[in-house]
């Protein structure tokens, strides 16, 4: 490995063995680069295909592979080819294509009327396909078709059965634009976060961190809200910075997920449903709930609040995760990811040979931990979106985590808080 420097098209002269192979001279796909002029030849040897790395100081990015030319100790300038001008060809080669058309699926079982439900846990009935307008929105999505005995009666996806439920699937929706007001440069996960509580005669005690999703809702973890034997009492709401302007708000309603399994690790996830509305201001708000169910975005932050760890994860592809995890991921509601991680050394030639090895400690998150992607608006200022909850996973830097997809739970979140 050596360090090079590019160079522009017009400050690079091809040796003349070169010339014939661009006899048009370097288009914008190309990159030329060079060494150091006191490099001696033999340090290195720049192979064809090998990658050209850039270093921003965090992130390695291959920036180019090699075409043609000897950059290493013969005062030449080389060729390489950027990845960028072939990003498009990349893509349609490394990711997956989508269907064209949306999954059809005929149910012999079910007739007019009666109640049906898709894989992604949509409720719907099953009426005439033209009394069934929101079936377009599903077709325009490429999402699961299913009909109840024939082509003529659909499974038609069920609007909010009640007031309070259509207000809770309102502020879901209307999130982003709902609290545009209150958002600044500096907000941060602690704008929505909320200490659960136990509060008795004798003392009050806060055990569990929560995510606020509505005005009256809050996520956590089963594991943690189950663990005392009693479930908490109490939400403290805007205190993690200062306890000056913390409220605290009793809890109506604590549910755990009704297939929650403590033994498999699977669905560890709770609501909170609050006596009382919060007042949406700019330190405390809800966060915005990420509601697509087959992707998610590859910039996500895990914010551990118990351990006041902030730290980067991505998702994984699922044949990845099943041959490390040596097990198989059929639910959807559960993805791995990757924890962002790596331990790594490298070697680089500069007259003197040395290398490096860079030690990563092990991360430990804690069960209900929130992973976050940050959406950037106007004037620097982000969108908070709540991706996934983390369920569990080894401390290695190099293992894959287990995290629950928010995205599957939202009809059951309705049900709760309506």
């Amino acid at each position: 490995m050596a360090i090079v420097f590019e160079r522009s098209s017009k400050q690079c002269p091809l040796a003349r063995e070169y010339l014939n192979l661009l006899p048009q001279g370097l288009h914008d796909e190309h990159l030329c680069y060079g060494n150091q002029t006191f490099i001696v030849p033999g340090l290195c040897n720049a192979l064809q295909g090998s990658p050209i790395e850039r270093n921003d100081g965090t992130y390695v990015y291959i920036e180019a592979i090699s075409l043609f030319g000897r950059d290493c100790g013969y005062g030449e300038l080389a060729v390489g080819v950027r990845l960028s001008a072939h990003k498009a060809w990349l893509e349609s080669v490394l990711l997956p294509r989508p269907e064209q058309q949306p999954l059809v699926y005929i149910d012999p079982d079910r007739k007019l009327s009666d109640d049906c439900m898709y894989t992604d846990r949509t409720k719907g009935t099953c009426v005439a396909e033209q009394d069934c307008p929101a079936i377009h929105a599903r077709l325009q999505n490429k999402q699961q078709i299913s009909f109840c005995s024939n082509s003529n009666v659909v499974c038609c996806p069920n609007k909010a059965k009640t007031v309070e439920m259509m207000a809770v699937e309102n502020e879901f929706n209307e999130c982003e634009e709902r609290y545009r007001h209150l958002r600044t440069a500096d907000q941060d996960g602690a704008t929505h976060v909320v200490e659960l509580g136990w509060q008795n005669d004798r003392n009050t005690t806060y055990r569990c961190y929560g995510y606020l999703i509505s005005t009256r809702g809050v996520v956590s973890s089963a594991s943690c809200l189950l663990e005392k034997g009693v479930l908490p009492n109490i939400a403290r709401i805007g205190g993690i910075h200062s306890l000056d302007n913390a409220s605290i708000i009793r809890i109506e309603k604590v549910a755990i997920y009704p297939h929650y399994n403590p033994t498999k690790q699977q669905h560890n996830i709770a609501m909170i449903k609050l006596e009382s509305a919060i007042n949406p201001i700019e330190s405390v708000f809800p966060t915005c709930l990420w509601q697509n169910l087959t992707h998610s975005p590859v910039e996500q932050r895990v914010l551990d609040f118990g351990s006041a760890l902030r730290a980067s994860i991505h998702p994984m592809y699922k044949c990845d995760c099943e041959a490390l995890l040596n097990r198989s991921f059929n639910q959807f509601e559960h993805i791995c990811m990757n924890p962002g991680y790596r331990p790594y050394s490298f070697t680089t030639d500069f007259q003197i040979r040395y290398k490096i090895k860079i030690d990563v400690p092990n991360h430990c998150y804690s069960a209900g931990s929130p992973i976050v992607w940050r959406k950037p608006i106007d004037n620097g200022l982000h969108v908070e979106y709540l991706v996934h909850i983390y369920s569990h996973g080894e401390c290695g830097p190099e293992t894959p985590r287990v995290v629950n997809r928010v995205a599957a739970y939202m009809e059951w979140f309705k049900e709760v808080l309506q």
